[in-house]
């Protein structure tokens, strides 16, 4: 199972996967504020990833039962854009 798939069970939405702090700084005017970006080590490497959840709880228990067992931190704080405006899709217009 893919860990986007896997992240999806515990209602985590994956952002960005396999990123950088700084990628996530800069395109932090197209992302929610309920953004949380989660350092982590896995197969020797650090990694960074950005999600979406209610909580961080829930952040932690899906890494957690994916296989992760090395969290550096778990951040809130990133993005601008209220919550319930991201990604909506706009209606089709009428003629």
């Amino acid at each position: 199972m893919s860990k986007t798939a896997h992240l999806r069970k515990y209602d985590v939405i994956m952002i960005a996967e396999d990123t950088n702090l700084d990628d996530i700084k800069n395109d932090s005017t197209k992302l929610p504020t309920d953004t949380n970006v989660v350092t982590y080590h896995e197969d020797g490497k650090v990694k960074i990833d950005a999600v979406r959840s209610q909580k961080m709880s829930d952040i932690f228990d899906a890494y957690y039962d994916f296989g992760v067992r090395q969290f550096d931190s778990i951040k809130n704080g990133f993005g601008s854009i209220r919550p319930n405006l991201y990604n909506v899709t706009k209606p089709d217009e009428k003629e």
